[in-house]
C-alpha cells in the first residue's frame, strides 16, 4: 500500500537522486496581534473536561490534501511501527544475511521485541537523548550486521550517521520527528516510523528505502490487527466524548487503550486500518509540527525558570531539549523532558502532576541487558518525565503543568 504522490514543489521529501534539504518552515514569532498562540480546536480547554497528556483522542479530519506529502511516495504502510521494523529486518536477513542488530541502549522495548522476533542477536551501544557527545557507535565488522539508530525524542538532529557503516547496513527510526532534516535527507538503507506517536491515528507504521532497496509490503489487513486497531479507534472516540463532557467514564476509554496496545502484534505483518490510510493525506502535519515546536520552546523556557531559582539548588535536575540553539525546522522535539534528581523525586512529581490531571509518560523500561551494560541509560530512564507539547495544547494548558512543577520544587526547597 503506497501513500499518495505529492507535487514535487510542495514535498519535503527529495527525489531519491537528490540531496535537497527539508522544507524550511520557521516557527511563526507573532501568530496573533497580541503575540499569543490562538487556541487550537483540539485543546482540552475547548471542552468541559481538562487534562494534559495521554493518547490522542479522535480528531475530525476534513478532506484537504494537507497531508498529501506526509510520507515519501514509495513508503509502505504497516499496521504499526514494530511490524515495519520486523519486515525490514526479515528482508535484510533474506537479502543481505543480517544476523546481528545493534540497537541504542536507550530505546523502546517494542523495538527490541521486533528485532528478536526477526531472530536477530541484539547488541546495545551507548546513545542518550541530547547527550553532549555523539553515540558510541560500534565498529562495522561484517555485512551480516545491521545498525539501527533512532532520533529519540526528536533531539538527535543529524547525528544519526555512524562514520564507517555502509548505508545499506543501516536503519533509521524517525518515529519521534518523521519530518526532520535527518529524515528528509537520509541515505540509510531503510527508514521507518510509527505514525500513531505523532499523529492522531488508531494505528499505522511506515517504512521506505532512501537507497531504493526493496521494501516488503503486507498483503492484507490481518483480522487480529484489525480488532486491535478498532479497539484503539473506539478508545479515541470515547476519549473525545469524555473531553467534550459526555457521559463517559475515564476508565472506559483507558481500558480500551490498554487492551488495544497489548493486542498490537509484530507478526504477521498487516496493513493498517482503512480509516488510517484514508486520513493520512488530509492531516495538516506541517501546522501540527510548527505548533509542537512552538509549545516545546514555550514550556522549556517556563520550566527553566522554575529550576534555576537559587533556592532550588538543581543538582542533576535538567530540562531537555536545551533552550539554545533553536533548531527548527531541522528538528522538532517530541516532548519536553524534565530530569529529576532521582527516581523517588521523579515518581513523587509524577504523582503531583497526575493529581492535577497532567499525565506525563515515562520513556522507557529498558531491556535488562541494556540497563546492565549501560547504567547511564538506566539512570536517564529512572529520572525522566516527558511532558507532551503537541498540537492539542495551548500555552495556557502548558502553563498549568509548569505551575504544578514550580509548586512542587518550591515545596521541595522547604
Amino acid at each position: 500500500m503506497k501513500t499518495q504522490t505529492s507535487h514535487p514543489s510542495c514535498s519535503p521529501w527529495p527525489p531519491r537522486s537528490s540531496h535537497s534539504s527539508c522544507e524550511a518552515t520557521s516557527i511563526p514569532t507573532s501568530p496573533a496581534a497580541d503575540g499569543t498562540i490562538p487556541a487550537s480546536n483540539e485543546s482540552p480547554t475547548a471542552g468541559p473536561v481538562w487534562e494534559l497528556g495521554g493518547d490522542f483522542h479522535w480528531v475530525a479530519t476534513e478532506p484537504s490534501g494537507a497531508g498529501r506529502d506526509i510520507l515519501p511516495a514509495d513508503a509502505v504502510l504497516f499496521g504499526n511501527g514494530r511490524q515495519a521494523l520486523y519486515a525490514v529486518l526479515m528482508e535484510g536477513r533474506r537479502r543481505f544475511g543480517w544476523r546481528v542488530c545493534h540497537l541504542p541502549a536507550y530505546i523502546c522495548q517494542s523495538v527490541v521485541q521486533a528485532a528478536r522476533a526477526a531472530d536477530m542477536e541484539c547488541r546495545y551501544y551507548r546513545a542518550l537523548p541530547a547527550a553532549d557527545e555523539s553515540p558510541d557507535w560500534p565498529p562495522f565488522q561484517s555485512r551480516h550486521e545491521v545498525l539501527l539508530s533512532a532520533n529519540v525524542l526528536g533531539f538527535s538532529g543529524l547525528d544519526l550517521v555512524p562514520p564507517d557503516w555502509p548505508n545499506e547496513n543501516r536503519i533509521e527510526d524517525h518515529t519521534h520527528d518523521p519530518w526532520s532534516r535527518a529524515a528528509c535527507e537520509s541515505r540509510a538503507g531503510y527508514c521507518l516510523v510509527s505514525l500513531r506517536k505523532t499523529l492522531p491515528t488508531p494505528d499505522g507504521g511506515a517504512a521506505w528505502s532512501p537507497l531504493g532497496l526493496p521494501c516488503p509490503s503486507p498483503e492484507a489487513l490481518i483480522p487480529g490487527h484489525a480488532a486491535a486497531g478498532q479497539e484503539k479507534l473506539a478508545a479515541m472516540l470515547l476519549k473525545r466524548h469524555y473531553l467534550s463532557g459526555m457521559a463517559v467514564e475515564k476508565e472506559e476509554f483507558r481500558a480500551w487503550q490498554i487492551q488495544s496496545e497489548a493486542a498490537m502484534s509484530i507478526q504477521p505483518t498487516s496493513r493498517p486500518l482503512p480509516v488510517t490510510a484514508s486520513m493520512l493525506p488530509h492531516l495538516p502535519w506541517r501546522r501540527w509540527r510548527v505548533e509542537r515546536a512552538r509549545n516545546a520552546e514555550y514550556l522549556t523556557d517556563r520550566l527553566l525558570g522554575s529550576l534555576t531559582a537559587p533556592a532550588l539548588e538543581p543538582d542533576r535536575r535538567e530540562v531537555l531539549p536545551p533552550p539554545t540553539p533553536r533548531r527548527f525546522p531541522e528538528q522538532c522535539p517530541f516532548a519536553v523532558v524534565l530530569l529529576c534528581r532521582n527516581r523517588r523525586e521523579r515518581d513523587r512529581l509524577r504523582e503531583a502532576l497526575i493529581q492535577r490531571r497532567v499525565y506525563p509518560p515515562i520513556f522507557w523500561p529498558l531491556p535488562e541487558e541494556a540497563a546492565r551494560r549501560h547504567p547511564e541509560a538506566a539512570d536517564f530512564a529512572a529520572r525522566m518525565l516527558a511532558l507532551p507539547c503537541d498540537f492539542r495544547y495551548t500555552p495556557e494548558d502548558l502553563e498549568e503543568a509548569a505551575e504544578v512543577i514550580r509548586e512542587f520544587f518550591q515545596t521541595e526547597a522547604g
